[in-house]
């Protein structure tokens, strides 16, 4: 079972593999990818930005959906048989395309665009039903309708504004594709490129990635040798909107979209930002708040094949892993701290970095190595 939480550039897929490891909870599978697993626990500096945590990114962003062969799901007892532990959830194996194209090879280009919008927004109050609401609500709770009246005219702000369509946008996305290989004889090679732009239906919501991939596969003596090599190179580049999942009961972005006063306006008269009290305004948590990150990812495998009799093989791997994520956010010391409070906690130490008239700034960096090597010997005969 697969499914995303957020429609966003980037956004972390939960995928459940159906056996006795899905029963008690939603764990990720563990990903293979060309015979080398994928460092777990995620690549990127962190999931928080200045404020609140967000929904981490899919692990396999740093890979080019064009560059995969085939996708196999082990589970269970099958799984726990050659990851150990480390398949306990399941295991995802992806195998990348080789060369093909006969000895004079082939030259492929794709391009593509798509866009993208809201398929439905919620149904939410017109000003005058909206004061009407209110008026209603006062009077419920005691007031009289006189006074419920004067409450109501202090919260008219005698503005129509749509903050659905404030925060969200049609986007246009757009994927190039370049490919080349061949295969002759004894020697197949696949080298491949591409490029992505991705917008996210709501604004300031963004995937940049470039990755560069080259597949090598060499046979020796008469075949009975075979030397393969795969290897990838990615730069995934994140923008996020101030979207969290803990941002308390003044709502992130879209909390504060939904439950922003729809006679409210966007700006004041000179030109600032309207923002009443402990409300947010959501175009200027748009403005206010810039979170990015940088993610480098190397990923390699070497391999050596030999081939002792028809049924008898030995084959040796090595794999390396290499990532570096670099997750940079700020908030502008102009966010009022009536809306923004709050400072940052870090093991305990309450760091006292209010956001208003300071801004704050939060950059995190988070490194990941692993390398594998294993070796096989493998019997494969029919009786």
């Amino acid at each position: 079972m697969c499914s995303s939480d957020l429609g966003e550039p980037g956004a972390a897929a939960t995928i459940n593999i159906r056996g006795t490891g899905s029963i008690s909870g939603a764990q990720e599978p563990l990903y293979v990818v060309d015979g080398v697993p994928l460092i777990q626990g995620g690549t990127l500096g962190s999931a928080s930005g200045v404020e609140g945590s967000t929904t981490p990114k899919n692990p396999l962003i740093f890979l080019n959906p064009n560059d995969i062969e085939s996708i196999t799901v082990l589970k269970d007892a099958s799984a726990a048989a050659i990851y150990g532990s480390r398949g306990a959830n399941g295991v995802v194996l992806i195998t990348t395309k080789a060369g093909r194209g006969g000895k004079k090879g082939s030259l492929t280009f794709s391009a593509a665009t798509s866009i993208a919008e809201t398929a439905k927004r919620y149904d939410l109050m017109k000003p005058s039903d909206f004061l009407a609401a209110a008026k209603k609500a006062n009077i419920d709770g005691g007031a009289d309708p006189v006074a419920a009246a004067e409450a109501v005219a202090n919260i008219d702000n005698k503005n129509n504004t749509d903050w659905q369509d404030e925060i969200f946008r049609r986007s246009i996305s757009q994927n190039y594709n370049l490919s080349w290989g061949f295969n002759a004889k004894s020697t197949a090679m696949r080298l491949s490129g591409s490029y992505d732009d991705q917008q996210g239906i709501i604004k300031n919501s963004a995937l940049k990635r470039l990755t560069a991939r080259a597949n090598i596969t060499q046979k020796f003596l008469n075949d009975k040798l075979k030397f393969e090599a795969a290897v990838t190179y990615s730069n995934a580049k994140n923008q996020y909107p101030p979207l969290s999942n803990n941002a308390g009961y003044l709502g992130s972005l879209l909390g504060a979209a939904l439950q922003f006063n729809p006679t409210n306006p966007v700006y004041n008269a000179d030109g600032s930002f309207y923002q009443p009290g402990d409300q947010r305004n959501p175009v200027q948590m748009l403005s206010y708040f810039d979170d990015r990150d940088n993610l480098n990812r190397l990923l390699s495998s070497l391999s050596g094949t030999y081939q002792i009799t028809p049924s008898l093989s030995y084959k040796i791997v090595y794999g390396y892993d290499n990532a570096k994520t670099v997750r940079t956010a700020f908030a502008d010391p102009r966010l009022g701290s009536n809306a923004y409070g709050g400072t940052t906690n870090i093991y305990g130490r309450d760091l006292g970095n209010g956001i208003a008239g300071n801004g704050r700034m939060t950059e995190q960096t988070l490194n990941s190595k692993s390398t594998l090597l294993e070796q096989y010997l493998t019997y494969d005969k029919t009786f």
